[in-house]
C-alpha cells in the first residue's frame, strides 16, 4: 500500500508542492498505511470508520487543530488522487471534516506598497523580468506560491485572459489575469521563455531551465522589500492576501472571490471582510465631514 503513496508524493513533486508539504504529507501518509495494513488489503477496501480510527490515535498526543487539519488534509488528497488516477470509485473519505481553526487577520499591502515593490524590480535582466512578471501574475490573480511555480505554459491563455491552475486539495480553477501581469508575462515570454527548452513545461524557469522554486520566490521578495525598505515581514502568500482584499475593497461579492482563491468554503474567505471593514472605516474617519 506505500507504493501507492510513494506515487503520490512524486506527483505532488511533479506540480511543484513545496518540499515542506510534500515531506509533511509523506510522513502522515506513511503512518496511514502502515495503520491500514493490519485491517486491509489495498485502498479500495478503506471504510470512513478505519479512517476515524487512525486519525483518533493522534488525540492523546493533543496535537493542534491546524496539525490535525493538515493531516486530514493529507488523508482528502491522497483519496482524490487515487480515485482520479487509479480509477477508485468516490467515497465519502474525501470528505472528512477539519477541525475549525482560529484564524488571524492576515497582513496585506496597500495600493502604494504594491506599487513601490513592483517600481523596485529592476527589468534588465532575465531574472529581474521574470520577478516582474511572478509578482505581477501572484497579485493580479490571488495565486499560491505552489500555483505560481507549478504554471505550465499550456495553462497561460493571454488572448482570453485567464489561466489554468492547481490549486489545494488536487482542485483545478480558471482565474483571471490583469493586462499588466500579462504585459510582463509577455515580455519575459518574449526575450527569454521562448528561447529556452521547448519541452520545459513550466512557464517560470530559472537560468539553467529549472522550475522555479518556493524558496527561490521567498528570497527575492524579501530581497525587494528590504530594497523599499517595507516595514512589514513580505512573504509569498502575502501577495494572495493583498488581492483578495484589493478585490473586497473595490466592492467585488464575497462569493466571486471564494471562487477566485479557490476555497472550498465561504467561511474561509470571510477573513478578509474583516480587513474590507477597518479599510472602509478608516476611510471614513479620514473623509466623512461629521465623523
Amino acid at each position: 500500500m506505500k507504493n501507492a503513496v510513494t506515487q503520490f508524493i512524486t506527483f505532488l513533486g511533479a506540480r511543484n508542492v513545496s518540499e515542506r508539504t510534500r515531506s509533511a504529507y509523506a510522513k502522515t501518509l506513511n503512518e496511514y498505511a502502515e495503520f491500514l495494513q493490519n485491517h486491509v488489503s489495498n485502498w479500495r477496501a478503506v471504510k470512513h470508520s478505519q479512517v476515524l480510527a487512525f486519525l483518533s490515535t493522534f488525540k492523546e498526543k493533543a496535537f493542534a487543530p491546524a496539525t490535525m487539519a493538515g493531516k486530514i488534509s493529507a488523508i482528502r488528497t491522497f483519496h482524490k488522487f487515487l480515485i482520479n488516477e487509479n480509477d477508485l470509485p468516490f467515497t465519502n473519505l474525501c470528505q472528512i471534516r477539519r477541525p475549525k481553526i482560529s484564524r488571524r487577520i492576515p497582513e496585506y499591502l496597500t495600493l502604494d506598497e504594491i506599487s513601490r515593490l513592483l517600481h523596485a524590480v529592476r527589468e534588465r535582466t532575465e531574472e529581474g523580468l521574470k520577478n516582474r512578471a511572478m509578482i505581477e501574475l501572484m497579485y493580479s490573480s490571488g495565486l499560491r506560491v505552489a500555483e505560481i511555480c507549478g504554471l505550465k505554459t499550456s495553462a497561460l491563455d493571454f488572448k482570453a485572459g485567464l489561466l489554468r491552475c492547481l490549486g489545494k486539495g488536487l482542485k483545478e480553477r480558471m482565474v483571471p489575469i490583469g493586462k499588466r501581469a500579462i504585459k510582463a508575462c509577455v515580455q519575459y515570454w518574449t526575450k527569454y521563455r521562448s528561447k529556452k527548452n521547448a519541452k520545459l513545461c513550466n512557464f517560470f524557469v530559472t537560468e539553467k531551465s529549472k522550475p522555479v522554486t518556493g524558496q527561490r520566490v521567498r528570497h527575492f521578495l524579501k530581497f525587494y522589500a528590504e530594497r523599499i525598505k517595507l516595514k512589514k515581514r513580505l512573504y509569498p502568500h502575502m501577495l494572495r492576501h493583498t488581492a483578495a482584499t484589493h478585490f473586497l475593497q473595490a466592492g467585488a461579492n464575497i462569493r466571486l472571490v471564494q471562487e477566485f482563491l479557490g476555497h472550498s468554503s465561504v467561511s474561509t474567505t470571510q477573513i478578509y471582510t474583516h480587513l474590507s471593514n477597518r479599510f472602509i472605516k478608516d476611510s471614513y474617519l479620514k473623509y466623512f465631514p461629521r465623523a
